[in-house]
């Protein structure tokens, strides 16, 4: 069919979150963050006994984000430089597959590291209204280990045995 063996392709998640800062000196702020994530991928594996089979999965993060943030004062339109680490903790991860009209949902928490850290840098603007900060910027979270907990690969039998699905060794990075 001209498609390739397999493919990915990630899903729009979504973040909330909560931010303290507190001045460190002069223009150097730290800054502590808590946060949920909702996190997704897909995963089509093609022509498997001549039918595709489609696998997606949801995990859901509580995030500590600790961080230094530089700013560049320029009146109301604030600049800034940040970097920090991030310490996440899986709190769910929901997988569904399907093939034709077969669809299974399986709770794969136990499959996935709970605990994960990361490293992020970031740039952006605040702006001032008053006493209140509005923040838009863009950042690149890079987490250490993988998604998928050591050893167990083969321990879903509901997708590895009705779905030939194996899970990948995979990191969820994301910006």
């Amino acid at each position: 069919n001209g498609q390739a063996p397999d493919a990915y392709k990630t899903k729009t998640g979504f973040q909330l979150g909560l931010k303290a800062e507190k001045k460190l000196y002069k223009d150097l702020w730290a800054e502590l963050g808590f946060s949920y994530r909702s996190s997704y991928y897909q995963h089509t594996l093609f022509n498997v006994d001549n039918s595709d089979i489609h696998y997606s999965e949801k995990l859901t993060y509580v995030d500590l984000p600790l961080s230094i943030k530089y700013y560049f004062h320029v009146r109301k339109v604030m600049p800034y430089l940040q970097a920090g680490t991030y310490f996440s903790f899986l709190s769910n991860a929901l997988s569904t597959t399907t093939n034709g009209d077969q669809k299974d949902i399986v709770n794969r928490t136990s499959l996935r590291n709970t605990y994960q850290s990361g490293y992020f840098g970031c740039a952006g603007i605040s702006y001032n209204i008053r006493n209140f900060l509005l923040f838009d910027d863009i950042r690149y979270i890079m987490f250490q280990e993988n998604v998928n907990k050591a050893g167990t690969r083969y321990n879903d039998d509901v997708n590895l045995y009705k779905y030939y699905y194996l899970d990948d060794n995979f990191r969820l990075n994301n910006s």
